[in-house]
């Protein structure tokens, strides 16, 4: 699980009320996942996937810019139905599980 995601879904257990509760729920949840970092291979993703985006005139969100490129730094699928936005970075795997039957 990217840092990343872990920093919005902390953001969403401090926003929609029952904070406490919420982040008991994440603890349990990240305690047996692998945290993925921002790293310098993933900085070194993002600028380039930035600048294509950036060129082609068709950028996405900071975080999701971050996300791709901690998994593309890893050569890692992205599991999202926010396909929309992460079919625009080149040579990124995305899967969409909330089709699934």
């Amino acid at each position: 699980l990217c840092s990343v995601v872990k920093a919005e879904l902390w953001h969403g257990a401090h926003k929609y009320g029952r904070t406490d509760r919420r982040l008991a729920v994440l603890a349990k949840l990240f305690a047996g996942l692998v945290s993925l970092p921002f790293d310098d291979a993933a900085a070194w993703h993002y600028a380039e996937i930035h600048h294509q985006l950036e060129t082609a005139g068709c950028v996405i969100g900071p975080n999701d810019l971050k996300i791709a490129a901690i998994c593309r730094a890893r050569g890692l699928t992205i599991v999202s139905s926010n396909t929309a936005e992460f079919a625009r970075v080149p040579n990124l795997q995305i899967e969409d599980w909330s089709n699934r039957k």
